[in-house]
């Protein structure tokens, strides 16, 4: 049973009209355009990624059994992606790592973090109606290297609802909006969508040596129609460095707890597993020369 896969200036019009330095200091901050601008295709991008999860609480119930546990998941990657237009990728994985654990009471054995499945390996990923999916570029996975590969999609997905509704639209630091979302139709599955939504656009500062907008986002997220037949419910906080010459989110931090109802099959048994954990997730990103 795996787990782990449940638990981001105004124009001068004459010289002779422009305030002084002083004066000009002294104005507020104008609004500013927060738009990610689309990625040319060929641009290569590295990503780093971190995921953190500790003290899941673990409650498996079986007409034979019971199972309770304390959970532990860690994960880091990073990423060589090359944009291929048309929401596709070609990703290169230059490194993988995976520590997962779930034993009875505390403590827990200690962290040992090994190459993970997708180690070394080259991936295809598109991205349709706001899914992102990956498969191996040069033959067919195996079972452990499937199900990195659609953790891999998930958390994806994750990461960039974190960012949703900051929109197009010029604002100014201080801001705080709850941008409005179109109801989900037809009979699109495994859809994460948000019923609680705020940004804050906090301020304009310099990350290594980029003007990036701050960002603060907190909000709430189910699966819609899930194929599993469970429930999953995220709640999050996420803090943006998005840089505003292109929006490309160059740091980002998201904390928030996950919570998962649903039938699985573990150990030969049919039963209901119960989980909630907290998580941590952390991504850079970087637009590489070429």
């Amino acid at each position: 049973m795996r787990w782990c896969l449940l638990f981001l200036a105004l124009p001068l019009f004459a010289q002779v009209a422009a305030p002084s330095d002083k004066k000009r200091a002294e104005r507020p901050p104008g609004p500013v355009s927060l738009a990610a601008k689309p990625l040319r295709s060929g641009t290569m991008l590295r990503e780093e990624r971190q995921i953190d999860s500790s003290d899941g609480e673990f409650h498996f119930t079986a007409p034979k059994r019971t199972q309770d546990a304390i959970t532990r998941y860690h994960q880091r990657l990073t990423l060589i992606r090359r944009v291929q237009g048309n929401a596709a990728e070609d990703v290169e994985v230059s490194d993988h790592g995976e520590d997962c654990v779930a034993y009875p009471g505390p403590p827990g054995p200690p962290e040992n973090t090994q190459p993970g499945p997708l180690q070394a390996t080259r991936l295809r990923a598109r991205q349709k109606l706001g899914r992102w999916s990956f498969e191996l570029a040069d033959k067919k996975p195996g079972e452990l290297q499937q199900r990195s590969l659609v953790e891999l999609g998930v958390l994806t997905d994750l990461l960039d609802a974190s960012t949703w509704g900051i929109g197009n639209e010029p604002r100014k630091p201080g801001d705080r909006w709850k941008p409005a979302f179109r109801e989900v139709r037809g009979k699109a599955r495994d859809m994460l969508v948000p019923s609680s939504y705020e940004v804050t656009f906090t301020g304009v500062e310099d990350f290594k040596g980029e003007s990036c907008a701050r960002l603060t986002i907190t909000g709430s997220l189910q699966l819609e129609r899930p194929t599993y037949e469970g429930t999953l419910d995220v709640t999050f906080t996420g803090i943006h460095l998005r840089r505003l010459s292109d929006g490309l989110n160059l740091d980002s931090e998201v904390t928030g707890t996950v919570n998962f109802k649903g039938p699985v099959t573990t150990g030969g048994d049919a039963g209901t597993l119960t989980l909630k954990s907290t998580f941590k997730a952390k991504r850079t990103q970087r637009i590489l020369e070429h």
